[in-house]
């Protein structure tokens, strides 16, 4: 037998161990070990083996390089055939004997090899060196592990030797050597293993220096001419392998395709025939039904015929024949109002009183002056108080109505002092008062000098003012009763601190028509339960605004009444009739005011009346024209006493309404008109609340209409949570409101002029074809913009992910066809039919005056969907000037470190992200990832991956410090519109990679610190970061340390 020398360079590395064994296990026992010790130090001592084979140690006494410690252990060795095995390497027990019966099969042949299979630090397989022989192939690449290799002594005397200059690669060379004598038998099947990235052999990161130095070494003895016709001609035939193999494997894939598409097809036809019949056989069943219930309904129309037939014959109807008349005027004027016709309502007012019924007149009369006949919500006190649309909606007419002439009536102002307010009292008096009255002012010995003056000077002003002076100071209840006996009409008591509208006295006098109501108070900015907008409180004016500014928005406010507890005294119109029945105020109790308003609406009350709020009327009341602020406080502490003892249940009654609010449905919606009145000049935008990029834009387009004065209303939809509702926004002030349906929405958007309308998102839209339909009849004058921040209007598969989650490039309607039949991830309010889709969003694309997209890649899917609005479509630049640049230098000192931001579902790369984690997780590589944000829990991802949960963008550049990432990832997989991430990542100069797809690979691909992969498979991705993280260190603003 021959002696086979096995050659073991080690360093007493902790593998020593396992590699002596695994030659000790060797069925070939004719060996002796060689083990040159490189590091030099005479650790490595000889030692018996339980086989009794003797292990010679060679030690130099000196640290000795790969190539020189080879070649120590060939001038040590005495067997005939020599194999290397690095001290971290294993044989399998048969390798020897294998290698030795391959010799003697071709002993011409001084070399033969087997496979040799490379495993990891997880154990586990990576690859096998396993190829034929070709000293071509040699040429440019090492194919053949050193273990892998039994040679024959005879290349020793051929002068063959490791070259001492190469620091690796010196097994390479020496295979190129030994291929100059002899050519290499090669064995198939592994018989070795190779371990990788054990301890610190792994020098991957000096190869392409020291293939550059060996290829210039073998050129040198080959000639370039020799080398470069051996190397090219194995390039020729690798090449002809890969395309050959590379159609092999496309035919098999688009085989694989076609399979699974037949599949597909199969399954859906027989999906479909099945539902076929389900809905054949619920057909059959309802048409049964229908013909059972429709004998039903024959039989019911002969009995209902009979009885019409004896009801005509009878004597009742002959009796009630008047009766029907006035009902039937009534609804004549409901009808005909809905077109505002002033005709037609006034010849229903003419029916009902040659019928000679009042309380119809008196109907009749308020259709007339509101001109309105919307169905509106009767607001008494055992009703909620909600801010649904719905509601408010039957409180607002749909334009300003003309206001109509009203009974006789006395005006009463009693005067004492308040100077500071007369001239614009009487100022709003005379202009905006054009029912007719009289004027009666009662100067109540005011000391201030400049009060009887002035007040002679208004005489001049107001042909119908008459002026009563009291000798003495009466105080004000005894005036006001002053005033009531002089006069023989209705009264309206007015405060000098107030400033009144235009036709605030027909509004106010409306509900006197109700010979129950005895007072009428309107609203205004300090009245108690009257006041506007918040109950209870002395407000300012809303917004700053004028008393005709405000109360603009209280004329389209429907009038109904709304019954308080007690008149508020600043305005109030009462009735003669029950003043006639009640009396006058009790001035012996309530002397100079305060409290005698209070006490006179119980007193009525009591009787049978009843105190109602005009709610389409506002006044504006300073509050304290007459009193001083000390004397007000006593006059009321007192006069509550009064009242509490005269109606114990007064403080319940009062508390009882301020708990039911009536009057809240009135307040939001005078709120909301003024809000949105036409100088606020108001914009919507139709969007979702899922948050993302739609809703940034979103935020940042009300904040900047609010610095602009505009008025900005959302309408957010969401069928999934069953939310509908709009938001408004104006003059620092927000009003939600809860929206029913469509028809509901479609009503906001015709009460209000909108200028501008703006389309964001429909992705969340119980029924968005319907919607589409809805904006589709906007009015001419409003502008309509559509802002692509995502693809629905495309298809309902808004991301323009196929069935199979790829994206589709927007292919032909033929494929959009079969894949929308069969995508399961299209939500279910979205139709089947990409044709009816399509059909219903290119009706709404031609009525829009522009179509935004944030990219060029955004605007090219659209002008190929919709061509024939190509000249309406146009790159929009996103404002990202109010990002802060925050330039960071990550540290390039450990592992590599990835970061992904964001909340990444399916389209964002989940499915990505999870397969690369797994990746690096399994191979163990040097490698960590962190989450800046959350994953679809769908998508579980290793424990290796930190997830630092939700963020906001102000804390983004301190995470990314704290954290150490050093490159940031975009795994996105759908032509995103724009990425505000992307555009903040940018902004602080980090390091970015994406793939080559949408809007974030076309920003990147200008930008100086970027990567586009080209693969999604994790072992690419690993290079290609490594790679990019090689590139980064030679950036000149990049340091290997974190500065």
């Amino acid at each position: 037998m021959k002696l086979v020398s096995v050659i073991v360079r080690s360093t007493n590395r902790i593998y020593l161990k396992d590699a002596i064994e695994s030659i000790s296990n060797q069925t070939y026992k004719n060996i002796e070990i060689i083990i040159v010790d490189a590091s030099g130090t005479g650790e490595i001592g000889n030692r018996e083996l339980e086989s009794n084979r003797k292990i010679e140690v060679v030690c130099t006494g000196e640290s000795l390089i790969r190539p020189k410690a080879a070649n120590a252990g060939l001038l040590a060795a005495k067997g005939d055939e020599l194999v290397f095995l690095d001290d971290d390497d294993i044989f399998y027990e048969s390798h020897i004997e294998k290698l030795i019966g391959a010799r003697s099969e071709y002993p011409e042949k001084l070399a033969a090899y087997s496979d040799v299979e490379v495993i990891g630090k997880d154990l586990k397989k990576i690859i096998v060196y396993g190829c034929e022989w070709s000293k071509n192939r040699l040429l440019l690449a090492n194919y053949i592990p050193i273990n892998s290799v039994l040679f024959s002594r005879k290349i020793l005397d051929f002068g063959c030797a490791f070259d001492e200059n190469l620091y690796i690669l010196e097994d390479w060379d020496w295979w190129l050597q030994v291929a100059n004598y002899t050519s290499f038998n090669h064995i198939p099947g592994v018989s070795a293993c190779y371990r990788y990235e054990l301890g610190e052999s792994n020098h991957s990161r000096l190869y392409k220096e020291w293939r550059f130095i060996l290829y210039k070494k073998w050129i040198g003895i080959l000639g370039v001419d020799r080398f470069i016709e051996e190397s090219f001609e194995w390039a020729q035939q690798a090449d002809s392998m890969r395309q050959e193999k590379s159609l092999l494997l496309d035919e098999a894939k688009q085989r694989d395709i076609y399979i699974d598409t037949l599949r597909h097809c199969i399954g859906s036809l027989e999906t479909e025939r099945d539902s076929n019949r389900q809905e054949k056989s619920l057909l059959l069943d309802e048409a049964k039904q229908r013909d059972i219930y429709i004998d039903t309904l024959h039989h019911r129309i002969g009995s209902l015929a009979t009885e019409r037939d004896s009801m005509l014959q009878s004597w009742s109807w002959r009796v009630t024949q008047p009766l029907r008349n006035a009902s039937r005027a009534a609804r004549l004027a409901r009808k005909l109002s809905r077109r505002i016709n002033r005709q037609s309502l006034w010849r229903a007012l003419q029916l009902a009183r040659q019928g000679n019924w009042r309380g119809l007149h008196h109907r009749m009369r308020r259709l007339l002056v509101t001109e309105t006949v919307e169905q509106i919500a009767v607001v008494s006190s055992d009703q909620n108080i909600t801010s649904d649309w719905s509601t408010l909606s039957t409180c607002i007419i749909d334009n300003t109505p003309s206001f109509e002439c009203h009974l006789p009536v006395t005006i009463i102002v009693p005067v004492y002092n308040g100077w500071e307010h007369l001239p614009a009292f009487f100022n709003s008096l005379l202009q905006n008062t054009t029912e007719p009255y009289v004027l009666l002012v009662i100067n109540d010995a005011s000391p201030d000098e400049r009060v009887v003056p002035f007040l002679l000077k208004q005489q001049e002003r107001f042909p119908q003012m008459s002026l009563l002076t009291n000798t003495s100071n009466l105080g004000f209840v005894r005036s006001v009763n002053r005033g009531m006996q002089e006069a023989n009409d209705d009264v309206v008591l007015l405060n000098t601190d107030t400033i009144v509208p235009s036709y605030w006295l027909e509004r106010l006098l409306e509900p006197l028509y109700d010979e129950k109501v005895a007072s009428v108070t309107p609203f205004t900015n300090a009245g108690t339960i009257c006041s506007f907008p918040r109950t209870l409180e002395d407000n300012a004016p809303i917004y700053g605004l004028s008393v005709d500014s405000i109360d603009m928005a209280f004329k389209r406010l429907v009038y109904q009444s709304i019954d308080i507890p007690t008149a508020v005294g600043f305005c109030m119109a009462i009735s003669r009739r029950a003043l006639n029945h009640v009396g006058y105020f009790d001035a012996e109790a309530f002397g100079r005011g305060y409290g005698e308003e209070n006490d006179w609406c119980m007193r009525a009350a009591n009787s049978g009346y009843r105190h109602v709020l005009c709610p389409n009327l506002y006044v504006y009341h300073a509050h304290g024209g007459s009193f001083l602020p000390a004397e007000k406080q006593d006059l009321l502490a007192s006069n509550l006493r009064i009242l509490d003892q005269r109606y114990p249940d007064y403080g319940n009654f009062v508390q009882a309404h301020i708990q039911k609010n009536p009057a809240q449905f009135y307040r939001e919606a005078a709120r909301l008109l003024l809000m949105l009145r036409p100088e606020n000049r108001p914009a919507l935008v139709i969007d979702h609340n899922r948050g993302g990029g739609a809703n940034h834009f979103r935020s940042r387009f009300v904040q900047k209409c609010l610095d602009d004065s505009r008025a900005v209303c959302v309408y957010a939809e969401d069928y999934l949570l069953g939310i509908r509702q709009i938001t408004c926004h104006a003059d620092g002030d927000s009003l939600s409101l809860n929206v029913p349906d469509l028809d509901a929405f479609s009503e906001f958007m015709r009460k209000f002029s909108f200028d501008e309308v703006y389309y964001n998102s429909l992705v969340f839209a119980s029924d968005p074809l319907a919607t589409v339909d809805r904006l589709r009849h906007l009015p001419e004058q409003t502008r309509f913009i559509v802002n692509m921040h995502d693809f629905y209007p495309l298809c309902p598969s808004y991301t323009l992910l196929d069935d199979q989650d790829n994206f589709c490039g927007v292919p032909d309607e033929d494929r959009c066809k079969v894949c929308i039949r069969r995508h399961s991830a299209i939500f279910p309010n979205a139709p089947r039919d990409i044709v009816v889709w399509r059909n219903h969003w290119r009706e709404l694309l031609e009525r829009a005056n522009s179509i935004r997209c944030f990219s060029v890649d955004s605007a090219q899917h659209m002008k190929r969907a919709y061509p024939e609005c190509s000249e309406k479509i146009f790159v929009f630049q996103h404002d990202t000037s109010y990002f802060k640049p925050v330039p960071l230098s990550p540290a390039f000192d450990g592992p590599l470190h990835i970061g992904i931001i964001g909340g990444i579902n399916k389209q964002k790369g989940a499915k990505i992200l999870q397969n690369f984690a797994s990746y690096v997780e399994k191979h163990q590589l040097p490698c960590q990832i962190t989450l800046v944000g959350e994953i679809d829990p769908d998508y579980k991802l290793p424990d290796l991956v930190t997830v630092t949960g939700r963020y906001t963008s102000d804390d983004l550049p301190q995470i990314i410090i704290e954290t150490g990432i050093q490159i940031v990832w975009f795994p996105s997989i759908w032509p995103e519109t724009f990425s505000y991430v992307t555009a903040e990542c940018m902004a602080m100069d980090l390091p970015i990679t994406a793939f080559d797809i949408g809007a974030p690979a076309e920003r990147l691909k200008t930008y100086h610190k970027s990567f586009i992969h080209n693969s999604k498979l994790p072992e690419d991705l690993y290079l290609d970061f490594t790679t990019f993280r090689e590139r980064l260190l030679d950036y000149p603003i990049i340091s290997k340390t974190n500065v």
